[in-house]
């Protein structure tokens, strides 16, 4: 879970390599704008929050 970082633009490209990760939650990171191709590598990801992002 990741809540209210502020200065988050973007997840690091080696994050994506987590596979196992099934619930993403960047909530409150007004800055992050948007996710690399690379998501679909997260074969387990069924959720992902984005609220207060700059994607919602």
């Amino acid at each position: 879970m990741v809540k209210d970082c502020k200065m988050l633009k973007g997840l690091p490209k080696d994050f994506y390599e987590l596979r196992d990760i099934e619930t993403l939650f960047l909530s409150g990171c007004s800055r992050f704008e948007n996710f690399v191709k690379d998501i679909r590598e997260m074969t387990s990801l069924k959720t992902t929050v984005v609220s207060g992002t700059a994607i919602s």
